[in-house]
């Protein structure tokens, strides 16, 4: 793992709130107005106002990780590039387990992070989870 000392927390605090499956923890590690691109067909492009249109979004995403048995996240690999004292971008490589350790499905997903009310939060995400969560949950993509 190639990620800054500020980053490295941030996603150490980031993969806990996950863990917990709790929307409004997960969802306080964003700042709004959030940009997001997903990938898909076609590609989605975002603009999420504020924190309740997000904490929805997240206790959907959520419930799903809860029906395909996803209980954990880890990076398989990561890397930051500071912008400037206060942004940086990351690049991570998620691999989602269920509870007994096995994988699930995988992602890939980069980061602008900002230092916002003395606080790393996201300010925008690009991702191609969504692709993989429909093939995972339509089972094409499960072993």
């Amino acid at each position: 793992m190639d990620l800054s000392p500020r980053a490295s927390a941030f996603f150490e605090s980031y993969l806990s709130a996950f863990e917990r499956m709790d929307p409004g923890d997960v969802a306080g590690h964003f700042s709004f107005p959030l940009h997001m691109t997903s990938d898909g067909e076609p590609v989605g492009l975002s603009s999420i106002a504020g924190p309740d249109e997000w904490r929805e979004e997240i206790a959907r995403l959520v419930s799903f990780y809860g029906d395909v048995g996803v209980t954990t996240a880890q990076m398989l690999a990561a890397r930051s590039i500071e912008v400037s004292p206060r942004v940086e971008h990351a690049v991570v490589h998620w691999q989602l387990r269920d509870a007994s350790g096995a994988d699930v499905y995988d992602f890939h997903a980069v980061y602008t992070l900002a230092e916002i009310e003395g606080a790393t939060r996201i300010v925008a995400l690009a991702h191609d989870e969504l692709p993989r969560a429909l093939a995972y949950a339509s089972g094409s993509a499960r072993a």
